[in-house]
């Protein structure tokens, strides 16, 4: 989530109830959604009733919101939530717990939001109307940490929906879990994808000149432990693929790329991605577009580059799975950057950059579909410190759920084999992004 995030805000009470609490605690409120890393949209005053909810949101529908926070300031009629929520966007209804009971013995009720809520979200459902409840003080944190996560995971839907993946060549030869249905993510997520056919990945490498090649080279060698395992020639070689999939990458206003690396490319590539996963444009192995998309997605709800990994062995005693792929990972995921790796690819002709992932709390991820439907695999765990236990870029990670458990899930659901990793814990977050979509969540 980032500034250009719109949340709409307003506030709903009853004016038989205590009016000056509620303008109290919707300030609060108010300052406490302001925090937040996004633009603030208000309607003006407390809304009362169905006419000036109509007014308000007619207001909030010129701002082109991204998320709707309803505030109950006390118990509100089921008309003024109606006309609140007749567009489609994001809604979260926000009720607080009552003041204090027994101060006032045999008191009368002054708020009533909790009631309301009840009764609202009664009204919306039978009404076919999508929203989320959060409960709790208008300053409390874990409330406002769960509207964070609800308008990150609806500011990536956002994102991906006007997202532009590049698609070189086509998949990978023999990976049918590879391929993607075009009209379907177009439909349901919204990328769209540029076919870009390898001959003009060429045309452009022909283009760059050795000099600016070893310009890249050398900037880059300043980070790594060694000098390149692998010869000059191949190695500006490499780096003209970046510079080629650099330009396509501006030439076609693109946010991601997918590349088919092999076998025309010969196992080249793999500096290419891992540069431009580091620049900030996620980029996928074996041209897989739905592991490219999700990479994207993770990026758009951490800031940061995502791991294209295949698990490649488990360990029942340790519970714990490795992890790899060839050496195309973003170096900014290393556990110490010194210790970068540029090597030749050890079935091909292509540079790798190599070297163990950091440890930290991660999330696994996958979209894929079946039957004509988008569907996301998510599990959790601890990455681990690794060793370079393989080529490439190893990380063991320690599943949340039993790793025997995690491997009957994804072969008996059929889940494609490359997974993307994020750090930290992504699960609500990408909960809620399959929510809001309709897409089905599986979980291990």
């Amino acid at each position: 989530m980032d500034d250009r995030t719109k949340i709409g805000f307003v506030s709903t009470a009853s004016p038989l109830l205590n009016i000056e609490l509620a303008k109290k605690n919707t300030s609060i409120l108010l300052k406490t959604l302001q925090s937040l890393k996004a633009k603030i949209v208000t309607s003006q005053g407390l809304v009362t009733s169905s006419k000036e909810a109509r007014l308000a949101a007619e207001k909030l529908e010129r701002a082109d919101l991204d998320l709707l926070v309803i505030f109950l300031s006390t118990f509100t009629e089921d008309p003024i939530i109606s006309n609140l929520t007749e567009r489609s966007i994001p809604t979260i209804l926000w009720a607080i717990p009552e003041p204090e009971l027994g101060e006032k013995p045999g008191g009368e009720p002054e708020s009533g939001s909790l009631v309301g809520l009840v009764m609202n979200a009664s009204a919306l459902t039978k009404a076919g109307r999508r929203f989320k409840i959060v409960f709790g003080k208008p300053d409390d944190r874990k409330a406002l940490e769960e509207i964070e996560e609800i308008s990150r995971a609806t500011y990536a839907k956002k994102q991906l929906r006007m997202a532009k993946i590049g698609l070189v060549g086509y998949r990978a030869p023999g990976f049918y879990d590879a391929t993607f249905d075009e009209p379907l993510l177009k439909s349901r997520i919204g990328s769209e994808v540029v076919h870009i056919d390898l001959s003009e990945v060429l045309a452009q490498m022909n283009k760059a000149s050795d000099r600016e090649a070893k310009k890249v080279l050398r900037e880059t060698m300043r980070t790594c432990a060694e000098a390149p395992m692998v010869d000059e020639k191949t190695a500006i070689k490499e780096v003209k693929l970046y510079l080629a999939l650099r330009v396509l990458v501006e030439n076609y206003e693109l946010d991601a790329v997918a590349v088919k690396c092999w076998p025309e490319l010969k196992f080249s590539s793999c500096f290419a991605l891992s540069t431009l996963s580091n620049e900030g444009f996620p980029a996928g192995c074996e041209a897989d577009v739905n592991a490219t998309v999700t990479m994207l997605l993770l990026q758009y709800l951490t800031g940061n580059p995502a791991y294209f990994a295949d698990i490649f062995h488990i360990d029942e005693k340790e519970n714990v799975i490795f992890t790899y792929h060839c050496g195309a990972a973003a170096t900014a995921l290393a556990a110490d950057a010194s210790r970068v790796k540029l090597m030749k690819h050890p079935m091909g002709e292509g540079m790798t950059v190599e070297f163990p992932l950091r440890p930290g709390r991660v999330t696994l991820a996958r979209l894929g579909s079946l039957k004509g439907q988008y569907r996301m695999f998510v599990a959790s765990g601890e990455a681990l410190k690794t060793e370079q236990i393989i080529r490439g870029n190893p990380l063991r990670i320690r599943l949340d759920t039993n790793v025997s458990e995690f491997l009957g899930r994804v072969t008996s659901q059929g889940i494609e084999h490359h997974y993307l990793l994020a750090y930290g814990d992504l699960r609500n977050e990408l909960t809620e992004f399959c929510d809001q979509l309709g897409i089905e969540l599986i979980t291990a």
